[in-house]
């Protein structure tokens, strides 16, 4: 009995006591005549040496089973022995699978999700066709596992190769892959290497909300508008990063927006007497070139009524009639203002209000409604839009320049500064 596969088989003084016949005949030449029953169990048939009585076969190549194989030893002059027989049982051996690779690289980029590498194993065969029948799996070792989220396998049938890099891993491993057929054969270790290629990754920032500002308000700092402010992943924490900002309505600041991208602190000051909306647009950059997507929000600056502006007056008049003017107007210092340009009334004068059911003001006196001494100096009527007439009461223009002071407002009721009205005779 003899293992499948063995190769060339000797087996010396097989036969013995070999005699062409009696004493008379030994010089007669003698050979073996052997035949089997089973020839393709052999690549080469049993033969035996008549001289030695050496058994000499090889089987065939995954060859099994038995042959009944017959011997006849022939003498020259013809004679020959009875037939004989022995067995040759050739014990089945489960041959090792085998399969080949496509390659022995390759590469993907960082963060590239799940891989299929179609028939990357090729030539799966569990061993010969006489074992045809036994399924396969392939063993893989992986020596650095944690550059994978899915560890590398490989399909036993089609050859499949998959696996999914782990989030933000970069490197390279060593995969060691071997075949295993049902019965429990291995084929010899076949290895590849998985480069995973770095990648910059995008940076990241959580964004606050819009805002809303009222006019002329100032400059506005908002302590930590923008929050976890991040390069990328945990390998690429020594980058830098730093934000880009720009507004489609930038008259609407005196100084635009800006963000800081250590504190995440946004600044800005609305433009004077400016209301409106402005789209901020944001990117967060990183040193490596990452970028984040524009993000956008956006600033309203309300509009807010702004009080009107009084203007000192200088009036100029003589020591004869009545002297008259209107105080809105410009009386040396420029004309009073509203910066949303309503219409403008007097309210107050010397911090007395104009008789609300008149639309006037009498008024005696040097800012005092009466000289203890010489009694009224003179008589000032003011009407509600600003005319005036004021007429003195001593003809030699004793006590001149007069001085009064008035307020207005605008339709919304905004009140001005006090502005001082002078009159006087050159």
């Amino acid at each position: 009995d003899v293992t499948e596969d063995p190769g060339l088989q000797t087996v010396s003084g097989w036969a013995v006591n070999i005699a062409a016949g009696p004493a008379n005949e030994s010089d007669q030449g003698l050979q073996f005549q052997v035949t089997t029953d089973n020839p393709s169990l052999f690549s080469n048939p049993p033969a035996i040496d008549a001289g030695s009585g050496t058994l000499t076969f090889t089987p065939a190549a995954n060859a099994n089973g038995a042959a009944t194989v017959t011997v006849i030893l022939v003498d020259r002059a013809g004679g020959s022995s009875a037939p004989s027989t022995f067995v040759i049982a050739i014990a089945a051996v489960n041959d090792a699978p085998s399969f080949d690779l496509n390659g022995n690289q390759v590469n993907v980029l960082e963060d590239a999700g799940a891989q299929t590498m179609a028939n990357w194993a090729v030539g799966i065969k569990p061993g010969p066709t006489n074992e045809a029948d036994q399924t396969t799996s392939f063993q893989l070792t992986v020596d650095n596992p944690v550059l994978f989220s899915s560890q590398p396998t490989l399909n036993g049938t089609n050859g499949d190769l998959t696996f999914t890099p782990a989030p933000h891993a970069n490197g390279a491993t060593t995969v060691r892959v071997v075949l295993v057929d049902s019965l429990g054969a291995t084929s010899g270790e076949r290895s590849f290497t998985i480069t995973i290629v770095a990648v910059n990754d995008a940076p990241s920032f959580d964004m606050g909300s819009s805002l809303d500002v009222n006019e002329d308000v100032g400059q506005q700092t908002i302590t930590g508008w923008a929050t976890n402010i991040a390069p990328g992943p945990a390998n690429e924490a020594d980058q830098a990063v730093s934000f880009q900002v720009t507004v489609d309505n930038p008259a609407l600041f005196s100084n635009a927006p800006q963000l800081d991208a250590t504190t995440g602190t946004l600044t800005f000051t609305p433009a004077p007497e400016a209301s409106g909306a402005a789209t901020v647009n944001v990117i967060l950059q990183d040193s490596a070139g990452g970028a984040t997507g524009v993000r956008t929000f956006v600033i309203t600056v309300i509009p807010v009524d702004d009080a009107p502006s009084a203007k000192n007056d200088l009036i100029l008049g003589s020591t004869q009639g009545a002297i008259t003017g209107n105080v809105l107007g410009d009386n040396g210092s420029g004309a009073d203002s509203d910066p949303e340009g309503s219409t403008l009334t007097v309210v107050t004068v010397n911090g007395s209000p104009i008789n609300p059911a008149t639309g006037r003001m009498l008024f005696d006196g040097n800012n005092e409604p009466e000289d203890e001494n010489a009694g009224p100096i003179g008589q000032l009527i003011m009407q509600a839009n600003g005319d005036f007439t004021y007429t003195s009461l001593r003809q030699d223009g004793a006590n001149m320049p007069v001085s009064f002071t008035y307020t207005i407002v605008d339709a919304n009721g905004n009140r001005s500064n006090a502005a001082t009205v002078t009159v006087t005779i050159p």
